[in-house]
C-alpha cells in the first residue's frame, strides 16, 4: 500500500504519541524496571491482603498494577495503597518490607487507612530521599516516630495522623520534634492524635522554622504549653491551622493573629481563657473560625466585623457574655453561626440578621436573648437548621417562621411561647426531620393537617396540649415525645403498624385503657415510656417481641396481673421501671437481661423469695429497688456478687433472718462515686443522638427525693428497713465506707450499734430506729462529719450520748426518744453519778478535790516558812515552837472537856 508523502508527518506524530501513551500507562512497548518490580513483589509478600487489593501484583508490567504509577522512563514514582473501604475489610496489614528502598524514584507513598498495628513506623522510610509525599494517616502504627524522617528533605506533604487506643490514649509519640526543622520544603503537616507532650513549648519554635508551611494540624496532641510571644513570625504562608483538643490553659497568644493569610483556624476544646483579643480582626481572610468549648469570657470584639470572608463561626460552650455586637450583622457571607451555651444577653434583632442572606444554620441555644423583630418581618435567608431554644420569642408563636420553606431542624424549646400552634405551621412540617417545642405553654389541640417528613423526630413534651392521641399513624416517626401534656383517651390499637419508631414517650398524660397488644410490633423500639398515666390491665406479652428495647418505663399506672415472662427474653434492656402499680406474682425471670443496670419493681404486690440468680445473672446492676412489696424468706447472700451495685432498696417487705455477712463485699458501696458519671440513655436514633435522663425516687433523710442523671450516679444507699430481719448488725457492714444512706430501721436487730460505725465517713443519713439494740452509742459516731439525718429512737440504748463534731448540730430530741436509759446533751436528762468532763476531771468530786488540794498547798507553805525562820534566827525558831506547844495544849484541853 502506498503512503502519500503528505501523510508521513501525521504518521510520525501518531507514532510518537502512541509510544508515549504506552510508556505513561505501562503498556507493552516497555516494561517497568526489573529491580523495582522485584522490590514490589517482596513488599507484597510481607503484607496481608484480605480483599485481594493487590491481586494484579503477579506478573507482567508492574506499571499496570493496581496503585502503582510510573514515569515515562518506567520507574515507579507513586504507590497509592490507601484503603478505599474505610473499614477493616480493606485493611492491608503485616510488615512493611525495606525493599521499598529500591524504589529510588518514588516520590509519592500513600499507605493511609490501613492497619499495621503492633509495628513501629519503619526507620528505613527516612532513606527514601526522593519522597515528596508521605501519607501514613491512621494506619495503626505504634511507638515512637523515628527521627530519621528528618532526612526526607524534599518532602512537601507529611501526614502521620494516628488514632487513640481503646482507653483513649495516643499510641504514637515523639521524643523530640527537632527533626522537623530539616524539612524546609514542607507545605502540609498533620501530626494529629500523636503525643507531642515531650516537645514542651519548643514545638512552636520548630514549626516556625518551616517558612513554606501552609497546612498544619496538631489536633489532640497532648500539648499543654503555647508561648505567649515569638521573637519573629515566619509562618506567613499558613492558610490552615488546627490545634484543637489540647490543654493550653492560657489566653490565646497574640502572635497567632500575624498569620494574616489564614482561611481556617481551629482552636476548640483547649481550655483557652481570658478575653478574645481585638487582633482577631486582622485575620481578614478567615472563612472558618472555631473557638468552641473553651473558657473565653467577655464580649465579642467589634473587630469581628472585619472578617468579611467568614462563613462558619463556632463560639459555643464558652463563657462569653454581654451584648451581641452589631458588627456581626456585617458578615454577609456567613453560612453557619453557633453561639450556644454562653451567657450572652440582650436583644437579638434585625440589625444582627437582616444582612445574612446566605445563612443556613443558626444556633443560639442556652443564652439569655430576647428576639425582637417586627411582626411582619420576612427574613432574608432560608434556613436549614434553626435553634432558638431558651431565647424569649413569646408569647405569640413567631409568625416569620412561615417564610422558612427549607427547614429540616427546628428547636424552639423553652422560648416562652404561650399560644396555640397556628394552622400555617403545617406548611413547614413536611420538610422537618427534627422538631423540638418542649418546655413552653403551647395549648389546645394539634392541627389535624400536621404531617412530618419520613423518619422524623418530634418532641412536643412539657406543654399544655390536649385531646386524643394526635397521630393516626406512626409510620413517619423515629422519635415521638408527647410527655407531660394533657392528652387523654386510649392509646390507639393501630399504633403498632409497621414503623421504624425507636423512641415513644407518652408519660405524664391522662391516657387510659389498656396498653395495646400491637405495641409488640414496634420491633425497632429502643425506649418506651408510658409512666404516670391511667393505664389499666395487664402488661402485654407481646412487649417481649421488642428485641431492641433498652429502656422500659411503665411505672405509676394501674397495671395488674403478673409481669410477663416474655420481658425476660429481652437481651438489651439497661433500665426497667414497673414500680407503683398493682402487679402480683413472683419475681420476673429476667435471666437474659445481662445488661440491666436499673431495676425498679417497688410499690407492687409481688411475693415469694428474691431469687439467687439476681446476684448471679444480673452482674451489671447499679440499682435494685424492690421496696413495698410482699417478698419473704431470707435475703440471698448472692446479691453481694453484684460488684457495681450502689443502691439496694429492699424496704417494707416480709424478709426475715440476718443480714448476710457477704454484704460487706459490695464494691461500689466502698468507693466514693465519681462526679463525671451520668445515668441516662444516649440513644442513637437514625444517626442522631437522643438523651433521656434516668430518674429514681428514694426515701432519703426521711422524705421522698427524686434523683436524676449525674446526681443519681453519685448516690450509694442501703435500705432494708421495715422487714422482719433479726440478729446482730455485723460490724463488717462498716467497711462500706462510700455509703451515703444506711437504713436498718423497723426490724428486730439486737446487740449493739457496731463499734466502727465511724468508718462510714461519707454517711449523710443513718436510721437504726425501732429495733432492739442495746448498749451505749459508740464514740466513733462523732466521726461522721457529713451526717445530717440520724434516728436511733425506740431501742434499748443506754448511757451518755457522745458529743462533738457534726453530732453537736443534731439536736432534735426525737432522734433519741424511746431509749429511757440515755442521758446527756441534747436530752434534758443529766447523767447520774460521776460524769466525765474536760481534762478527765470528775464533776461530782470537784469541790472535795479543791479543798484537799488547798489544804496540802497550805501545809507545805507553813513548813517552808518554819524552815526559813529556823535558818535565819534561832531565837525566833524557839519562840515559834513555844507558841505551837501552847496551841496544842489548848486543843488537847478542849478535847478533854468534850469527853
Amino acid at each position: 500500500m502506498e503512503i502519500h508523502r503528505s501523510s508521513l508527518p501525521s504518521l510520525v506524530v501518531f507514532g510518537i504519541l502512541f509510544i508515549k501513551f504506552n510508556l505513561y500507562h505501562g503498556g507493552s512497548v516497555m516494561g517497568c524496571v526489573e529491580t523495582e518490580k522485584q522490590a514490589l513483589i517482596e513488599f507484597k509478600n510481607g503484607l496481608k491482603d484480605p480483599m485481594n487489593r493487590l491481586s494484579s501484583w503477579v506478573d507482567g508490567n508492574c506499571c499496570n498494577w493496581s496503585g502503582v504509577y510510573c514515569n515515562e522512563k518506567m520507574h515507579v514514582i507513586e504507590l497509592y495503597l490507601r484503603n478505599p473501604y474505610y473499614n477493616n475489610k480493606g485493611f492491608l496489614s503485616g510488615k512493611l518490607s525495606s525493599s521499598l528502598i529500591n524504589l529510588q524514584y518514588l516520590t509519592y507513598l500513600d499507605l493511609s487507612l490501613n492497619d499495621f498495628g503492633g509495628t513501629n513506623v519503619p526507620e528505613f522510610i527516612g532513606s527514601m530521599k526522593s519522597l515528596r509525599y508521605l501519607n501514613l494517616d491512621r494506619s495503626g502504627f505504634i511507638g515512637t516516630i523515628p527521627w530519621q524522617l528528618g532526612n526526607l528533605s524534599n518532602l512537601n506533604f507529611l501526614n502521620l495522623q494516628s488514632i487513640l487506643s481503646p482507653e483513649g490514649k495516643p499510641v504514637l509519640k515523639v521524643d523530640s520534634l527537632k527533626w522537623l526543622s530539616h524539612l524546609s520544603s514542607l507545605e502540609h503537616l498533620n501530626l494529629g492524635f500523636i503525643d507531642l507532650s515531650q516537645a514542651g513549648d519548643t514545638w512552636v519554635e520548630v514549626i516556625n522554622m518551616l517558612p513554606s508551611l501552609s497546612n498544619l494540624s496538631l489536633v489532640n496532641c497532648s500539648l499543654n504549653r503555647i508561648p505567649s510571644s515569638l521573637p519573629s513570625f515566619n509562618l506567613t504562608s499558613l492558610v490552615y491551622l488546627d490545634i484543637s483538643i489540647n490543654n493550653f490553659s492560657s489566653p490565646i497568644p497574640n502572635w497567632l493573629f500575624n498569620a494574616t493569610g489564614l482561611g481556617y483556624l481551629g482552636l476548640h476544646d483547649n481550655h483557652f481563657h481570658g478575653y478574645l483579643p481585638e487582633g482577631i480582626g486582622h485575620l481578614r481572610n478567615l472563612s472558618f473560625l472555631d473557638l468552641s468549648i473553651n473558657l473565653l469570657r467577655g464580649s465579642i470584639p467589634l473587630s469581628v466585623g472585619n472578617l468579611s470572608y467568614l462563613q462558619i463561626l463556632y463560639l459555643y460552650q464558652n463563657q462569653f457574655d454581654g451584648l451581641l455586637p452589631s458588627s456581626l450583622g456585617q458578615l454577609s457571607r456567613l453560612v453557619e453561626i453557633n453561639i450556644a451555651s454562653n451567657f450572652f444577653h440582650g436583644d437579638l434583632s434585625e440589625i444582627h440578621l437582616s444582612n445574612l442572606r446566605r445563612l443556613k444554620k443558626l444556633n443560639t441555644y442556652k443564652n439569655y436573648f430576647t428576639l425582637k423583630v417586627e411582626s411582619d418581618w420576612n427574613p432574608p435567608f432560608q434556613l436549614d437548621s434553626l435553634s432558638l431554644a431558651s431565647t424569649i420569642l413569646g408569647p405569640s408563636f413567631p409568625a416569620w417562621l412561615r417564610h422558612q420553606k427549607r427547614l429540616k431542624y427546628l428547636d424552639l424549646g423553652n422560648t416562652s411561647i404561650s399560644d396555640t400552634i397556628p394552622g400555617w405551621f403545617a406548611e413547614i412540617t413536611p420538610g422537618l426531620h427534627r422538631l423540638k417545642l418542649p418546655l413552653n405553654r403551647i395549648y389546645g389541640q394539634l392541627p389535624k393537617s400536621l404531617r412530618f417528613r419520613y423518619r422524623a423526630m418530634v418532641d412536643l413534651s412539657s406543654n399544655l396540649l390536649e385531646g386524643l392521641f394526635p397521630f393516626p399513624s406512626l409510620n413517619n416517626f423515629r422519635l415521638l415525645d408527647l410527655s407531660n401534656n394533657l392528652f387523654s383517651g386510649p392509646i390507639p390499637n393501630s399504633i403498632g403498624k409497621q414503623t421504624l419508631l425507636q423512641v415513644l414517650s407518652l408519660s405524664d398524660n391522662r391516657f387510659n385503657g389498656c396498653i395495646p397488644v400491637s405495641m409488640g410490633k414496634l420491633q425497632h423500639l429502643k425506649l418506651l415510656d408510658l409512666a404516670r398515666n391511667q393505664l389499666v390491665g395487664n402488661i402485654p406479652e407481646s412487649l417481649g417481641n421488642c428485641c431492641h428495647m433498652e429502656a422500659l418505663y411503665l411505672e405509676s399506672n394501674y397495671l395488674s396481673g403478673e409481669i410477663p415472662k416474655s420481658i425476660g427474653r429481652l437481651t438489651r434492656p439497661t433500665s426497667i421501671h414497673l414500680n407503683n402499680n398493682s402487679l402480683s406474682g413472683e419475681f420476673p425471670p429476667l435471666l437474659h437481661c445481662a445488661n440491666l443496670m436499673l431495676l425498679d419493681l417497688g410499690e407492687n404486690k409481688l411475693s415469694g423469695n428474691i431469687p439467687t440468680w439476681v446476684g448471679e445473672r444480673l452482674s451489671s446492676l447499679l440499682i435494685l429497688r424492690l421496696r413495698s412489696n410482699e417478698f419473704n424468706g431470707t435475703i440471698p447472700p448472692q446479691l453481694a456478687y453484684l460488684p457495681s451495685l450502689q443502691v439496694l432498696d429492699l424496704a417494707n417487705n416480709c424478709l426475715s433472718g440476718p443480714i448476710p455477712p457477704s454484704f460487706c463485699n459490695f464494691t461500689a458501696m466502698v468507693e466514693v462515686q465519681k462526679t463525671d458519671r451520668d445515668l441516662g440513655h444516649h440513644l442513637d436514633v437514625g444517626g442522631e443522638l437522643a438523651y433521656y435522663e434516668e430518674t429514681l425516687l428514694m426515701i432519703m433523710k426521711g422524705m421522698p427525693l427524686l434523683y436524676c442523671g449525674s446526681t443519681l450516679a453519685l448516690v450509694t444507699a442501703m435500705d432494708i428497713s421495715g422487714n422482719n430481719l433479726s440478729g446482730e448488725i455485723p460490724n463488717s457492714l462498716t467497711k462500706l465506707s462510700g455509703l451515703l444512706l444506711l437504713n436498718l430501721s423497723g426490724n428486730h436487730f439486737t446487740g449493739i450499734i457496731p463499734e466502727d460505725i465511724g468508718n462510714l465517713g461519707m454517711l449523710e443519713s443513718l436510721d437504726v430506729s425501732n429495733n432492739h439494740l442495746s448498749g451505749e452509742i459508740p464514740l466513733s459516731i462523732t466521726a461522721l462529719n457529713f451526717l445530717t439525718a440520724l434516728n436511733l429512737s425506740n431501742n434499748n440504748l443506754s448511757g451518755k450520748i457522745p458529743s462533738g463534731n457534726q453530732l453537736q448540730t443534731l439536736t432534735d430530741l426525737s432522734i433519741y426518744s424511746g431509749n429511757p436509759l440515755l442521758c446527756g446533751y441534747p436530752l434534758p436528762i443529766s447523767c447520774p453519778g460521776k460524769k466525765i468532763v474536760d481534762h478527765g476531771v470528775i464533776e461530782g468530786d470537784t469541790q472535795n478535790i479543791w479543798i484537799a488540794t488547798s489544804f496540802c498547798f497550805g501545809f507545805l507553805c507553813g513548813i517552808l516558812v518554819l524552815c526559813i525562820i529556823f535558818l535565819v534566827k534561832k531565837s525566833w525558831g524557839d519562840a515559834c515552837l513555844c507558841l505551837l506547844d501552847e496551841i496544842m495544849d489548848k486543843i488537847d484541853g478542849i478535847g478533854k472537856c468534850r469527853n
